[in-house]
Formats: structure tokens, C-alpha cells, sequence
């Protein structure tokens, strides 16, 4: 082989040897990671009552994902539904009517957003918070005392009575006056008795005579006083009394509206004796006469273990009656017999073995849990509050609190927060009462408070607004 040939097979050996032993290509790029999205909407959402609500519910994806979401969890995960990233509720929330599961107005829910491969989750607190609804509760009066009792009279006058036998008047329409009557004697200080309801009586004359029912130990009275005796401090006229076991077992009331009066008696202690119309315990009297001729009192119901107020309606009578597990209030004339002790509300009651009297059952129109710390005390019906939404009782609880109802449609609802009043607070309501606006020609609803405060309650939506 010539040189010339030797040497072009060298370099052509050189080039393929070089061309097989070079650096390698570069490797293709990694696949991009899916990067999760992030709900950013808060954990926790305050809503207020009455309204379905559709909540958007925020999120983004770094990669420019299209989102979808959903409900995953929670234990109120029935009461929403997704409409793409609109969180819905499936009725209205009622602040007075929870939905959720454990009747708190906390709903709890937990949603996912997912981008077809990723997902993000949170737990959503969703707290229904409390609308007045066209309420206001007005402080009208202040600095009454202590009170014992109250009654409106006459629909546009409050009589309040303090612990101490103070009697106030309360106008309450354009004058809105008030002005302490005098005193009754023997109350307050160390002396065994107590006021326990004042109502009114007229004479012949046309004149409003105050009839007061008090405890003196354990002997109960009625007596009447004319408003010459009130103003010098004179005693007054006993017009009926009965004695009680003891002090301990005194439960008595006074109540009066459309022109009738009733008293209503507990059950002495003894649970049997609600039953037996041969003594006057737990027993209801319509009290008829005048201050000239005399009062008599007819027995119109038994079965009543520790009575409150009631109030009178055009249809009958109903009472509030404190049994040991259920406040009820009790409806005449669906039957005379408030059923105690052979029920308690809607319960056996604990004597079931008592022959009841003759008579037809009166079961409770509205129950509610006794509570150690307030009880059922006054009532009043044909509240006419539009906002009230045709519960138009209202009921007043010894702790301040305060709940609406309707028998014609059935519910009964705690409304506490809609009662929050202007000024001062509401402790211990003592009486619930409608009066006549004469100004306005309204029918208002005032409140009575233990701390000598009078209020009013007044509807600031007109009813085609709300």
C-alpha cells in the first residue's frame, strides 16, 4: 500500500473513532409537575338570617387549571350544594329555628376544589348570626324599684307595684306620664309577705278599684284597696283568702283581660289534690261582682300545679303552669282539666294513679324544658307585629328571655335576640302586656322588668317593606 493510501485509512480510522467517542446529546427535559390549587376563601363566614345565601367560594391554580368543587364532609354537608363555585344553602336560615345539626347556628362543612389530578380541602364555620327583624324594644321608664307585679288597665295604663307596696302608674300613650299613686301598706323590710299580682276591679261609680293578691306566710289574700286608701297608705278591704301548708307552697295568681278576671291556685304541695274540686287547690275561678256588691269566684278548671299568668282571648282562656319537667301554657275552653299530675306537658306526669275529675283534658298548646333558671311568666296574645310573621304570642321568661308562637300555625320559637333592648337590660320579666296606642291607634306590646324598667316594643320596618 502506498504511503498516500496508509495515511487517508488513518484518518479516515481517526474520524470514525472520533465520531463513535464524543459527548452524548442532552437529555430531554422532565415532564412538569401538577401543582395542587389553594382554596383561598376563609375558614370562617358569619351569614345573617333570613335568606337562602349563595356563597362563591374562591381558589386558584398555578398552572392555569380548570377547577371544580365539591362537598366532601362535614356534618352539615346535607344542608349545601355546589352550582360551579357557588356555595348554596338548600332553604332559608332561621337564627330562631337552627338547621344545623346540633342546633347551634354553626354550620359546618368541609369542600374540595380539585383540577382533575390535584385536590385542596377546608373545613368551612359558617355562623348564622341574628336579624331584629324590624324590632326595637324602647326604654320608656326607669328607677320604679323593685317590682312585684304589674297589669295594664284600662289598655293604655300600667299599674306597677314594688316589693315595697310602691304603686306607680304608667300612662303610656301621648302623655307617656308616670306618677307613684301612694304605697300599700305592709310590705317589705322583715315582714313574711309578698305581692304576687295586682289586677282592677270597677265600682258602681265607674271608679278603678286596685285588687291585690299577696302572701302573708302562708295564708293567701285578696284584697281590695280604693285609690284614696293607696294614696294615704290605708290598709285595705280582704275580699277572699285561703292557707296554704306552708310559705313554701304558696303558688297563687291574679290575671285579668277583656273585662274578666281569674285566679288561679297551685297545687298545695300535694300533687293529688289538683285533682279534687272538694278543696280550692289547683283550681281556676272566674271572679265576677263588683266592688259594691261582692265578688264570687267559679270554678272553672283544675289540674293546675303551679300557675303564672294567663291571658284572655276571644276563643277562651290560656294559663301558664309550671310543671316539674315541661312549662306549659294551657288553652280553655279545648278542655277545663290542665291534666296535673296525670301528665306533665306531654309527659305521664309522676302521681299517675290519681282518679281524674270529670271534665275534658285541656293539653298544652306549647311545652317548653323547665330550667332551674327561668320559667314561663307572662303572655300575651294578638301581638299584631307584621315582622312577627303571625306568631303573634309573645311570651316573657323569668330570666329574661323571650320566645313568639301562633296555634294556628303551629310554632313556637325563641326570639331573645330580636328583645336586646336600647337602654338598660331585661333580668327577670315580671308581666308581658298589650296596651292601646291611642296616639298611633297601635296595639303595642310593653314589658315589665323586675328592676323597675318599662319598655315598649316597636316595629321600624313598615310591613310592605319586609
Amino acid at each position: 500500500m502506498s504511503r498516500l493510501s496508509i495515511a487517508a485509512a488513518c484518518v479516515a480510522a481517526c474520524t470514525i473513532v472520533t465520531g463513535c467517542g464524543g459527548e452524548d446529546p442532552p437529555d430531554p427535559p422532565p415532564p412538569e409537575l401538577n401543582r395542587a390549587p389553594q382554596i383561598t376563601s376563609p375558614a370562617n363566614l358569619d351569614l345573617e338570617e333570613g335568606n337562602a345565601f349563595g356563597l362563591e367560594i374562591s381558589a386558584t391554580d398555578a398552572d392555569g387549571d380548570a377547577l371544580t368543587f365539591s362537598i366532601v364532609g362535614g356534618a352539615d354537608a346535607d344542608a349545601f350544594e355546589f352550582f360551579r363555585n357557588t356555595l348554596l344553602t338548600r332553604g332559608n336560615l332561621d337564627f330562631e329555628l337552627p338547621l344545623d345539626a346540633d342546633g347551634n347556628n354553626i354550620f359546618e362543612v368541609v369542600i374540595e376544589v380539585s383540577d382533575g389530578e390535584a385536590t385542596a380541602q377546608r373545613a368551612l364555620r359558617i355562623t348564622v348570626v341574628n336579624s331584629r327583624e324590624g324590632f326595637e324594644l324602647r326604654r320608656i321608664r326607669s328607677g320604679l324599684g323593685t317590682v312585684a307585679a304589674a297589669s295594664t288597665v284600662d289598655r293604655n295604663r300600667i299599674w306597677v307595684v314594688g316589693t315595697d307596696g310602691s304603686f306607680w302608674e304608667e300612662a303610656i300613650d301621648v302623655r307617656d306620664t308616670s306618677a307613684e299613686l301612694g304605697r300599700i301598706p305592709g310590705f317589705g323590710g322583715a315582714i313574711d309577705s309578698q305581692i304576687l299580682s295586682v289586677g282592677s276591679i270597677t265600682d258602681l261609680s265607674g271608679q278603678l278599684n286596685a285588687l291585690v293578691l299577696s302572701r302573708h306566710g302562708a295564708e293567701v289574700r285578696l284584697t281590695e284597696y280604693l285609690r284614696a286608701q293607696i294614696a294615704s297608705g290605708m290598709p285595705g278591704t280582704v275580699r277572699w283568702s285561703v292557707t296554704f301548708a306552708d310559705a313554701s307552697s304558696v303558688s297563687a295568681s291574679l290575671f285579668a283581660e277583656g273585662g274578666q278576671m281569674m285566679l288561679a291556685l297551685g297545687d298545695n304541695g300535694t300533687p293529688a289534690t289538683a285533682q279534687d274540686i272538694a278543696t280550692p287547690f289547683g283550681g281556676l275561678f272566674r271572679i265576677s261582682g263588683s266592688a259594691n256588691t261582692g265578688l264570687t269566684f267559679n270554678r272553672v278548671g283544675n289540674g293546675l300545679r303551679d300557675p303564672r299568668l294567663g291571658y284572655m282571648t276571644d276563643d277562651g282562656i290560656r294559663i301558664i303552669d309550671r310543671g316539674l319537667l315541661q312549662d306549659e301554657i294551657n288553652e280553655r275552653p279545648s278542655g277545663n282539666n290542665f291534666e296535673w299530675p296525670l301528665r306533665d306537658g306531654e309527659r305521664d306526669g309522676p302521681v299517675t294513679s290519681v282518679p281524674s275529675t270529670p271534665g275534658n283534658f285541656a293539653s298544652p298548646t306549647f311545652v317548653w324544658p323547665a330550667d332551674e333558671s327561668g320559667t314561663f311568666v307572662d303572655f300575651v296574645e294578638n301581638a299584631r307585629y307584621c315582622t312577627l310573621d303571625g306568631l303573634s304570642m309573645v311570651v316573657g321568661t323569668s330570666d329574661g328571655r323571650f320566645f313568639s308562637g301562633s296555634t294556628l300555625i303551629g310554632r313556637f320559637e325563641e326570639r331573645t335576640q330580636d328583645f336586646i333592648p336600647d337602654a338598660g337590660t331585661i333580668d327577670e320579666v315580671i308581666a308581658v302586656e298589650l296596651y292601646d296606642d291611642i296616639y298611633w291607634e297601635l296595639t303595642r306590646v310593653a314589658v315589665v322588668d323586675r328592676d323597675g324598667e318599662i319598655f315598649i316594643l316597636d316595629q321600624t320596618i313598615p310591613c310592605d317593606k319586609f
